[in-house]
């Protein structure tokens, strides 16, 4: 009951999400075309954080004060994270798309699952389902910009994962991914 149109933009396929207050933005990722990077607030004012950049993809932490972003660099894939008050980006250790990744709730910690190698014209093929990969999983203290392997399901198990949609239990114990190669659920216990 009662909609509201909280903003309008005449960007197609612009991806959003829901902040504590206001939201980010950004455009489709693509390596043909620039991306950009957006927060915008309640009045539905776009204040642009990032871009123009290669193969763009953003994923905001819980609070939207920093951002996890994947971009290309010349030829290769970069992921980073940027202060949204501040602007400032740092490079994070491991070179991953953004939306592999999940927020630790205290915004301390991010959780990715990083291909072993990197292939195609990406994000592209990796989007049209042209490429697949095989992951292992990150921890990364975004403080002290360190990674420490968590575990390689083709070691564990002997499956090769390609894990979409990440998520972590509130206490942070528990992770849990899709494996986009077949569909298949996974819960690791952290």
């Amino acid at each position: 009951t009662n909609p509201q149109t909280v903003f309008s933009s005449s960007l197609s396929s612009l991806s959003v999400h829901n902040l504590t207050s206001g939201y980010t933005a950004f455009t489709k990722p693509s390596a043909q075309l620039d991306g950009y990077g957006f927060l915008i607030n309640s009045s539905g004012v776009f204040t642009r954080i990032l871009g123009p950049l290669k193969g763009l993809s953003l994923l905001p932490s819980p609070s939207g004060e920093t951002a996890i972003y994947s971009a290309l660099s010349g030829r290769s894939l970069d992921l980073g994270y940027i202060n949204t008050d501040t602007y400032e980006r740092v490079n994070l250790p491991v070179n991953t798309l953004s939306e592999k990744c999940v927020w630790k709730e205290d915004e301390s910690l991010v959780y990715c699952a990083v291909p072993k190698t990197l292939s195609g014209t990406l994000p592209d093929d990796w989007h049209q389902g042209a490429v697949s990969f095989s992951d292992r999983f990150w921890r990364i203290d975004l403080e002290g910009r360190v990674a420490t392997l968590i575990f390689d399901p083709s070691t564990i198990a002997d499956v090769e994962v390609d894990a979409v949609f990440l998520a972590l239990d509130e206490d942070a114990d528990v992770l849990i991914f899709t494996n986009k190669k077949d569909n298949t659920l996974w819960v690791y216990d952290l």
